[in-house]
């Protein structure tokens, strides 16, 4: 739920105590454990302004080539440098042309040199680095940093920041001030204003503005870019499974008909027809005891359920579901029908929705991977189609779901 931008209160939290971490549950650790890692660096992951957000220690172990075995080194790199230190040290050549093709630069800078002992103690070769992420960022030059956190708190994912106008940097010396604890920006202003002008230097050159501190509106897939994107329909076949859910069609608050021929042998079928998410939040549409059913799963906190009025004989059918959310507000309530050789067997109402994602589990067709939507059939493994399944086609039509691009909030500022 915290990733959809809904923060449970702690009362309805604590009644889920005895099952944290257990099947139907995604849960994040404490926020308490999570500052306290990150020790003695201020803030957390997300918080690209301060190294508790970004810094970590990293060993490298080559025997044949580094002799100063359990030494250290402090030079500042970041994680682009891994790619150049790697081709350095196997010999390859960066191409500047690939098929005819011409390859943008690659973006960091060969560690390699401080493998060697005689430059245990030699200045750092990465001198500038940029940091960003939601709206919090920093800039590194020289030994000195310009942090500004921005916005709300990691764990309120249901909120954009209050401004970047209100964001107030900060300025250190790394040189001498290891884990960011004094800050120095009153005392050299102009130091800092010369940062906080790198950054937008920087920032403009990698292609990070406009700034954006949106959470739970960035999850949305429809944000991103997408081989499905402004698809009126599109279809799937049988052995499309583990399709990440960010890397598929909307599916989540969002309008569509799903159109399914299938066939039934001699004796009728079961399984899975097609799945999104898993037992922590989901939907799937499956064949039960013979019957078409569609299986809604809310967080795990509220289910529903369609069922046809009967088994599907021998032969070939068709089995649509026709989903329509009441509002296209994400979370919004949808009714949902679901046909059979197009004649109404189940309709229903589910009163509220996920808002953008289940998660981070798959879309499925013919079996249910990784966990299930529905426990029901948490025994029967994946819990695949006993029968034939030709293609799974999804029609958004003219009511496809926004993509949310009025409503993107941006800016440019680092001060």
């Amino acid at each position: 739920m915290n990733l959809n931008g809904m923060q449970p209160s702690i009362e309805d939290a604590m009644k889920q105590a005895d099952n944290w971490g257990m099947p139907g549950t995604s849960p994040h650790y404490a926020v308490g454990w999570a500052w306290a890692g990150d020790t003695p660096f201020q803030w957390t992951k997300q918080v690209a302004s301060h190294f508790g957000g970004t810094r970590n220690a990293m060993i490298v172990s080559w025997p044949d080539r580094i002799k100063d075995k359990g030494k250290l080194r402090s030079q500042f790199h970041h994680c682009i440098d891994l790619m150049p230190t790697l081709m350095e040290v196997v010999g390859i050549t960066e191409p500047t042309e690939v098929n005819g093709y011409i390859q943008r630069p690659i973006e960091g800078t060969s560690f390699a040199y401080t493998f060697d002992k005689a430059n245990a103690d030699a200045p750092s070769h990465r001198q500038v680095q940029y940091f960003e992420m939601l709206g919090n960022r920093a800039i590194y030059s020289n030994g000195w940093m310009a942090a500004c956190r921005h916005g709300h708190l990691p764990w309120e994912t249901g909120t954009a920041g209050s401004g970047f106008d209100e964001d107030v940097s900060e300025l250190y010396n790394i040189n001498e001030d290891f884990s960011q604890g004094v800050d120095l920006a009153k005392k050299e202003p102009a130091r800092l204003r010369e940062l906080q002008d790198l950054f937008m230097a920087e920032a403009a050159k990698y292609n990070v503005l406009p700034l954006d501190d949106r959470f739970a509106e960035r999850m949305d897939i429809t944000l991103r870019p997408s081989f499905f994107a402004g698809r009126d329909t599109v279809t799937f076949y049988p052995g499309m499974m583990r399709l990440p859910e960010g890397s598929g069609p909307k599916l989540i608050s969002a309008p569509f008909t799903m159109t399914t021929p299938v066939e039934i042998p001699k004796g009728g079928a079961e399984g899975v027809v097609f799945a999104i998410g898993g037992d922590a939040a989901g939907w799937s549409l499956f064949l039960w005891e013979g019957k078409p059913r569609f299986h809604y799963n809310f967080f795990n906190i509220r289910r529903y359920d369609l069922v046809g009025d009967k088994p599907l004989t021998p032969g070939k059918h068709k089995i649509e579901l026709v989903f329509t959310p009441k509002s296209p507000k994400p979370g919004s309530p949808a009714d949902v029908v679901m046909r059979v050789d197009g004649k109404q067997v189940a309709k229903g109402h589910i009163d509220v929705q996920i808002p953008q994602r289940c998660g981070t589990e798959t879309l499925d067709v013919g079996m249910d991977c990784v966990s299930p939507v529905c426990p029901d059939y948490e025994e029967k493994g994946t819990f695949p189609f006993t029968g034939k399944i030709d293609s799974v086609t999804f029609a958004f039509g003219a009511h496809k779901a926004p993509t949310g691009m009025e409503r993107l909030k941006l800016s440019t500022r680092m001060d």
